[in-house]
């Protein structure tokens, strides 16, 4: 049977989560996916259960990356097996409801000229769940619409700042000339659902729930050097979508997204630069000179822009940093 969704798994030492990962796939009332589940050099016993769970079920493939390379990279080397007609990803630590793909198929089939399906997204903060708000709020304002769509372009614009979430699946030829950005091992793979958004015809808004987790051993909720990368995927964001053409008002929006984390990151390197070693600071430093040189003033709004000129300069900062430092004794 040929199936109808491909599910991209990456997992790195996920070995805690693949229990209730995989297990709803195996409950799904759609037989026809495949759960393509790459093993990113795990050092636990993730490789194993993927193992296991390939040699109880034919849906389930597994694959590895040569060397340890990141989520986005080991996404990819799935996308290149794909034999689905729509491509989607699912975290090793996250699930899906048992309908999800069956619904999933329904919206993609029932919405004219669709090219992207969206999940609803249901956060679980270790049994406690929260649906995201402002995708109930766009199913709401089309609950009239026996296949509720948005334009690629409208989908784009809401993602930047998410007002629409990134989980979603897209027909894979889209997938596979879009495939996921891994400029950094963090947070550019990000990027890639926004592309497949601004490309696509219509997107589709489906009442299949992704879950989630919550939890403080994710790798962006860490405070380590890697949580700087979020730098250069905003640089290639901003990048990709002015090659793409954006209209002005998602490169506005992209503007203030990027700033916004930007100032976030500089506060963090400016409070908590003593978590750093000397190395990982002057590393750090010469990141946040890189992105400050790359702000779009002119795209941000007018009360933001003079916040521009009152910046210090990059000597005085690190200036004002060691003097913190020094302080604290660090």
């Amino acid at each position: 049977m040929k199936p109808k969704v491909s599910i991209l798994i990456a997992a790195y030492n996920a070995a805690p989560f693949l229990l209730q990962c995989l297990g709803s796939l195996l409950r799904q009332t759609e037989p026809a996916f495949e759960a393509i589940c790459i093993d990113d050099c795990s050092t636990d016993e993730t490789l194993a259960l993927l193992r296991e769970y390939a040699a109880r079920d034919s849906r389930i493939r597994v694959l590895q990356t040569p060397r340890n390379s990141g989520q986005g990279a080991a996404r990819n080397l799935g996308l290149s097996e794909a034999r689905g007609e729509l491509t989607m990803m699912l975290d090793a630590d996250d699930w899906l409801a048992d309908d999800a793909i069956e619904l999933i198929w329904r919206a993609y089939t029932e919405a004219a000229e669709a090219d992207t399906v969206a999940l609803r997204l249901v956060r679980d903060y270790g049994g406690r769940q929260e649906s995201d708000d402002s995708y109930e709020h766009l199913l709401q304002t089309h609950v009239d619409s026996p296949a509720p769509t948005l334009s690629g372009k409208e989908a784009c614009a809401l993602s930047i700042d998410w007002r629409l979430h990134g989980y979603n699946a897209v027909r894979t030829s889209l997938h596979r000339r879009l495939p996921y950005d891994t400029c950094v091992r963090t947070y550019a793979d990000d990027n890639t659902c926004r592309l497949h958004y601004l490309h696509s015809r219509r997107v589709a808004l489906s009442h299949a729930v992704y879950y989630y987790r919550q939890h403080d051993q994710s790798a962006t909720h860490r405070l380590s050097p890697n949580r700087f990368d979020f730098l250069e995927a905003n640089d290639s964001l901003r990048q990709q979508l002015t090659q793409a053409s954006a209209d002005g008002d998602t490169l506005r929006r992209c503007e203030r997204y990027v700033w916004g984390n930007y100032i976030g990151l500089l506060r963090l390197y400016l409070t908590d630069g003593g978590a750093f070693s000397p190395q990982e600071r002057s590393q750090i430093y010469l990141r946040l000179q890189r992105a400050h040189a790359n702000i779009r003033p002119l795209r941000l709004r007018w009360p933001m822009r003079p916040s521009l000129l009152y910046l210090p300069s990059f000597s005085l900062l690190l200036r004002w940093q060691r003097f913190l430092l020094q302080k604290r004794g660090k």
